[in-house]
C-alpha cells in the first residue's frame, strides 16, 4: 500500500511541476529546452485534457462544451468539443488504472491475473454488446438520424463533426423522439417552425405532434410522437357523408390520421391514378370504392381484368348495371382500347371547336370516363402476346392498343377521360415507359412497400414508417398522406353505383348492352314530318374491307395495290391508332373499276 501511495504522490509531484511551467508561459518552449522538461509538459498537457502542443482547436472550456472549430476546414473530431474537465477525467482514470493494476501485479501476482481477466471479460462482453448495438442501429443512423442532424446542427449551435446520436434519439419505427437543445435557447416561433419542418421532412412524417414544454427545464429538450394513426377499418358508412357530400371528380379513399377523411381530386390534381401494392394487399378491393364512387356521381366506367374474377359485381352483360363495361379476353381489351383512342380524337376535335381566347372550353364532350386497368403487368404483356398473334406483315410491330393507352394518359385528362391502374409493382416498361409514369400524379401505395420500390415511386418524398394491415397504405400526390382504404362489399359497391345519377354508354361503345335511347319525338310534332334518318358513313381499315369482302384481294395483295395505284388509291378518311381507315364506298368503287380494267 505504501509503494501505491508513493505513486500516487510521485503522479502529482509531476503534475504540479508541469503546471509550474505552464503558469509561466513556458509551455511553448517544448522543443528548445530539456527533452525531460519538454516531455514532461507535453505529456501533462495531455493528461489535464488539452493538446500536447498546448495550442486550442475549439472553443470549449472546462464545464462548457464547444461548438467551434478553428481549424482551416472548420472541422474537428467531435470528441475535441468535449469539455476539458470530462477529457482530464477520463484520462487520468485511465492512467490511474494501469498504474494500478501493474502494482498489483507486482505485489500479488494470482489475485491480479484473476481481477484482470475477470474485468478483461467483462470489458469484452460490453464491447461486444455496445457493437452490436451500433452494428443494428447503423442503417437507422445513417438513414435517418444522420440526415436530421445535417439539418438542424446549424440551428441547434452544434458542430457538423458531433455524433448525431449524442443529442437526437429516434425509434426505430420512427413514432417517437427527442433532441436535446443547448442551454437558454430562445425557442421562437421561427426556429420551432424549421426545427419542426425538418424533423416532419427528414423522417418521413405526416402531422407529427410537437411537444415543447421541456425547453423550460435545465436540461432542455424537444419531444414529438406520432399523430393518433388511421383506423384499423373503415366502412362504407364511416365515409357515406363523404362521399355523398363530395363535388365530381372527387374520390373519397378512406380515413387518415386522426380520422381524416383522405380524397383525391381526378378533375384537377390527379387526373389518373396508380395504385401499387403485393398480391392480397386490397388493390382490388380500393378499385371497387373508387369505381362505386365514379358511377354514383354519374360517370361511365370501362373495366378491364384480365383475371376474369376480380369484380364480379360488375358484370354489366344482363343490363342491370348500364354504367359500365367489363372487358375481360385479349380481344376485347384490345378493341375497347382501340374505340376508346377513337372517342378521344372524337372529344379533342369537339372541345377544338369549342375553345376560346381565355383557355375556356365552351362544349360538352361527353360524360366523364373511367378507364380500370387491372393486374397491368400482365396487361401489358398479353397485349402485345395478342398482337404478336394477329399481326400480319407490314402491320406496325408495337401493339395499338398499348398506344392507344399511352394517348389517353397524355391527351384524355381535358376530355373528362381518367386512367387508374392496378400493378404489383408498376416499372417503367409495365406502365408504358417513365414519360407515361410520370402522368400518374396520384399514387396509392397499398400493404408493404419496400425501399426499392418506394424509391422507384415517389422518391421525392422519404419513406415514411410501414404498418402491414390489409387497406393500410399512402396517397401521393404532392405531400404523402396514410390512408385506411374504405372496405365495400360487393353489394355495397353494386348498391352505390345505382343509388346516384345512373348513366348510359356512349354511342358505338362495344361491350354493353344497352345504348343511348334514339332522341325522342317532341309533344304535338307529327312523325310524319320527320325526316328518314341517314345511316353514318361507314369507314373501314384494309384488314376489315378485305374480311367483309369490299376489295377482292388478300390483305397482302392489298397493300401492295394501294402502293403501286397511290394516285388513284382513296385518300384516309380517319385513323384508327396507327391504322388508315378509308370510306367503304370509295374502296368499293375502286375495287370494281379495277376489276373491269382486268
Amino acid at each position: 500500500m505504501r509503494g501505491f501511495l508513493l505513486i500516487l504522490a510521485a503522479i502529482a509531484a509531476l503534475w504540479l511541476f508541469a503546471w509550474a511551467f505552464i503558469w509561466h508561459g513556458r509551455m511553448y518552449k517544448v522543443g528548445r529546452g530539456s527533452v525531460l522538461r519538454g516531455s514532461i509538459v507535453a505529456y501533462f498537457r495531455w493528461l489535464s485534457g488539452g493538446m500536447w502542443h498546448g495550442g486550442q482547436i475549439s472553443n470549449r472550456g472546462w464545464f462548457s462544451r464547444g461548438d467551434k472549430a478553428f481549424t482551416r476546414s472548420g472541422k474537428i473530431p467531435g470528441r475535441h468539443h468535449r469539455p476539458r474537465a470530462a477529457v482530464c477525467a477520463y484520462r487520468v482514470g485511465g492512467n490511474l488504472a494501469a498504474v494500478s493494476a501493474l502494482y498489483w501485479y507486482a505485489v500479488a501476482p494470482a489475485a491480479a491475473e484473476a481481477v484482470i481477466a475477470a474485468a478483461l471479460v467483462l470489458l469484452v462482453t460490453f464491447g461486444a454488446w455496445r457493437s452490436w448495438r451500433r452494428v443494428r442501429s447503423f442503417r437507422h443512423r445513417r438513414t435517418w438520424v444522420a440526415p436530421l442532424h445535417a439539418s438542424i446542427h446549424y440551428q441547434l449551435g452544434r458542430s457538423a463533426t458531433d455524433r448525431p446520436d449524442s443529442y437526437i434519439r429516434v425509434l426505430e419505427d420512427r413514432s417517437a423522439g427527442e433532441i436535446d437543445l443547448p442551454f437558454g435557447v430562445t425557442a421562437a416561433p421561427s426556429f420551432r417552425r424549421q426545427i419542426e419542418t425538418d424533423v416532419t421532412a427528414r423522417l418521413g412524417l405526416e402531422a407529427p405532434v410537437f411537444d415543447w414544454r421541456g425547453v423550460a427545464g435545465p436540461k432542455p429538450q424537444l419531444k414529438w410522437a406520432e399523430s393518433p394513426p388511421a383506423p384499423d377499418l373503415v366502412t362504407l358508412e364511416m365515409v357515406r357523408e363523404l362521399i355523398e357530400g363530395a363535388p365530381e371528380g372527387v374520390l373519397v379513399l378512406g380515413r387518415g390520421k386522426g380520422s381524416e377523411g383522405v380524397q383525391v381530386s381526378i378533375a384537377r390534381e390527379s387526373p389518373h391514378l396508380l395504385i401499387n401494392g403485393p398480391t392480397n394487399s386490397g388493390k382490388s378491393v380500393v378499385v371497387r370504392s373508387i369505381t362505386a364512387q365514379f358511377l354514383f356521381h354519374g360517370g361511365f366506367a370501362v373495366l378491364m381484368d384480365h383475371k376474369e374474377l376480380s369484380h364480379t359485381w360488375a358484370d354489366s352483360r344482363d343490363g342491370t348495371l348500364p354504367n359500365i363495361a367489363y372487358c375481360r379476353s385479349d380481344a376485347e381489351i384490345h378493341h375497347m382500347l382501340l374505340w376508346l383512342q377513337k372517342e378521344m380524337r372524337r372529344r379533342n376535335a369537339v372541345a377544338r371547336a369549342g375553345a376560346r381566347r381565355d383557355g375556356r372550353i365552351d362544349a360538352n364532350v361527353g360524360v366523364r370516363l373511367l378507364v380500370v386497368c387491372e393486374e397491368l403487368n400482365v396487361m401489358a404483356a398479353r397485349l402485345a402476346a395478342y398482337w404478336r398473334e394477329i399481326r400480319v406483315p407490314g402491320d406496325p410491330l408495337r401493339s395499338p392498343a398499348v398506344i392507344a393507352l399511352n394517348e389517353l394518359l397524355f391527351m384524355g385528362r381535358q376530355v373528362k377521360m381518367h386512367i387508374v391502374q392496378a400493378a404489383q409493382r408498376a416499372e417503367a416498361n409495365a406502365v408504358g415507359g417513365g414519360a407515361a409514369r410520370e402522368n400518374m400524379v396520384g399514387r396509392v401505395m397499398i400493404g408493404k412497400c419496400t425501399p426499392k420500390t418506394w424509391k422507384m415511386l415517389a422518391s421525392e418524398f422519404e419513406m415514411p414508417p410501414m404498418r402491414v394491415k390489409q387497406g393500410r397504405g399512402f396517397l401521393v400526390t404532392d405531400s404523402v398522406h396514410e390512408v385506411q382504404t374504405t372496405w365495400m362489399t360487393e353489394q355495397e359497391a353494386w348498391d352505390l353505383a345505382l343509388a346516384g345519377e345512373v348513366t348510359s354508354p356512349p354511342l358505338g361503345m362495344p361491350y354493353v348492352l344497352q345504348q343511348p335511347d334514339a332522341p325522342a319525338i317532341s309533344p304535338g310534332e307529327d312523325p310524319v314530318t320527320v325526316g328518314p334518318v341517314t345511316p353514318p358513313r361507314p369507314m373501314l381499315s384494309l384488314r376489315e374491307a378485305v374480311d367483309q369482302g369490299v376489295i377482292s384481294k388478300s390483305l397482302p395483295a392489298a397493300r401492295m395495290w394501294r402502293n403501286r395505284y397511290r394516285q388513284r388509291f382513296p385518300a384516309p378518311a380517319g385513323w384508327d391508332g396507327p391504322t388508315e381507315l378509308y370510306w367503304r364506298d370509295e374502296l368499293a368503287a375502286l375495287d370494281a373499276e379495277l376489276a373491269g380494267a382486268r
